[in-house]
């Protein structure tokens, strides 16, 4: 094997797209299982729905997996968590979006440069799954909520709603489709893991405007973002007030041969 041929197969680029599905796979089931799990300790009713699901197992993880290595197609990655609380939200409110999420892959620690930088904006909702198989969620808010993330972000954010049988979700182009006055009701819907996934496989969280390559917010000696920071620029270049939980997620190429 020539040297070059060496480098080329140990570039973290190709690091990350061998591993890419195993990591989309691997957070998809992270997050579904543990919404489903919080569900099942605390019932989703009212007008938090936050306060039920994504930020509080995020900040779980943080806590757990604040910055961990993890193993994926032979490749090692370092796995970070942030989570910043920007508004704190007492009742249902007007604002576009309760949950905006970070995603970043580094080539290596302390690079400012990524391989990968995408933002995902999540409306969250308390909701209802019937016995024919019908997803649904109503406020008075929502048709606006949803027409503000399609202003954003055009067919790439995610309504997350939360029910007494789990956490789901549905395209926010769905959600479109399917508003009928204050209510979005649908059978094409998701497990709520299934947002991080179409993430990470670049299916999801593709505006480029919002990405956090380019609002530019500050980044710590290791190259990860202040997630409070990205969300306050956010707010700023999408023109809405800050979402009440941003969430980060770093992954660096630590090792791509081990």
């Amino acid at each position: 094997m020539s040297e070059l041929e060496f480098e080329q197969e140990n570039e973290p680029e190709r690091a990350f797209e061998e591993a890419r599905v195993g990591i989309a796979m691997g957070l998809r089931r992270l997050v579904t299982q543990g919404l489903n799990e919080q569900l099942d300790e605390q019932a989703a009713k009212g007008l938090e729905p936050e306060t039920n699901g994504m930020s509080v197992l995020i900040m779980r993880t943080a806590g757990k997996n604040s910055s961990r290595a993890v193993l994926a197609a032979g490749h090692v990655f370092e796995f970070k968590v942030a989570v910043a609380a920007m508004n704190p939200k007492t009742q249902e409110g007007p604002t576009g979006a309760d949950i905006a999420i970070f995603l970043e892959v580094l080539p290596q620690s302390g690079a400012y440069i990524p391989i990968l930088s995408k933002t995902l904006l999540i409306q969250a909702k308390v909701g209802k799954l019937n016995a024919k198989g019908e997803l649904s969620a109503s406020d008075q808010h929502l048709p606006g909520q949803i027409a503000q993330i399609q202003r954003v972000s055009p067919n790439d954010g995610f309504l997350l709603v939360y029910t007494d049988q789990g956490a789901y979700c549905i395209e926010i182009a769905e959600a479109t489709r399917r508003l009928n006055g204050n209510t979005v009701r649908t059978t094409h819907f998701s497990d709520a893991g299934e947002m991080l996934y179409r993430m990470v496989i670049c299916t999801s969280g593709n505006e480029p405007s919002i990405a956090p390559s380019a609002l530019g917010p500050r980044r710590d000696t290791l190259g990860s973002i202040e997630v409070a920071d990205a969300a306050q620029r956010l707010a700023n270049v999408a023109r809405i007030r800050p979402v009440e939980e941003a969430i980060g997620i770093t992954l660096t190429v630590a090792d791509g041969n081990p």
